[in-house]
């Protein structure tokens, strides 16, 4: 069996209605920013393994019940959305990719 990872894609309610219902691993990330680590700058801002459905982990992020930094983040995008931010600024949305498994 290999595995591969999928393209990137918006954090978005729609996005998670298309996300599988099966168990795997994702990775959020934010769009067009980066996140200060004790040893430097990442996009990354969560990895995270659903034992049952990806989709429900990221419905749980999306209404904030996951991860601190990613509601914070999310938090923050939403503000920053309502006020007119322009995409890959501060206040954009994140991004989550995750494993295509192949048999």
């Amino acid at each position: 069996m290999t595995a591969s990872w999928t393209l990137w894609y918006p954090l978005t309610p729609s996005t998670i209605r298309r996300a599988p219902e099966s168990p795997g691993v994702y990775e959020i990330a934010l769009d067009g920013r980066r996140h200060r680590y004790p040893r430097g700058l990442s996009s990354t801002i969560y990895y995270g393994k659903a034992d049952a459905s990806i989709a429900s982990r990221l419905h749980s992020h999306h209404g904030g019940r996951g991860n601190v930094l990613v509601a914070q983040y999310l938090a923050a995008s939403s503000t920053a959305s309502s006020a007119g931010s322009a995409p890959g600024q501060p206040g954009t949305s994140g991004v989550v990719g995750g494993d295509r498994r192949e048999t």
